[in-house]
């Protein structure tokens, strides 16, 4: 499912250790600071990551990684392809720019 959702906004500065960035459909680079995602969400952010990369791979997809703390994942499918996550809900990416346009 492709986001509904078309920004335009210009970078930010993060003010904490731990700061991730995306970038939406305008090539625009979108960064939230971490820190002030609660670790719960970060959590349930990462897990829904990881469901959807084999979903958007087609079958099976390694490695397949996400870490709560700083928010960095990756998706490889299994063939080698790297999809572009950025474009569908549930992935982290999706979650930075709603995050972002709070």
């Amino acid at each position: 499912m492709y986001t509904s959702a078309t920004l335009l906004a210009v970078a930010a500065f993060a003010t904490s250790t731990f700061a991730q960035s995306t970038e939406n459909t305008t090539g625009t680079s979108l960064t939230i600071n971490t820190g002030s995602v609660d670790s719960v969400v970060r959590q349930s952010w990462c897990l829904a990551q990881t469901n959807s990369c084999p979903i958007l791979c087609g079958g099976q997809a390694s490695p397949n990684t996400c870490d709560p703390t700083t928010l960095q994942y990756s998706c490889t499918c299994t063939n080698g392809n790297m999809p572009n996550i950025s474009n569908y809900d549930q992935t982290v990416p999706s979650f930075i720019c709603t995050e972002y346009i709070k």
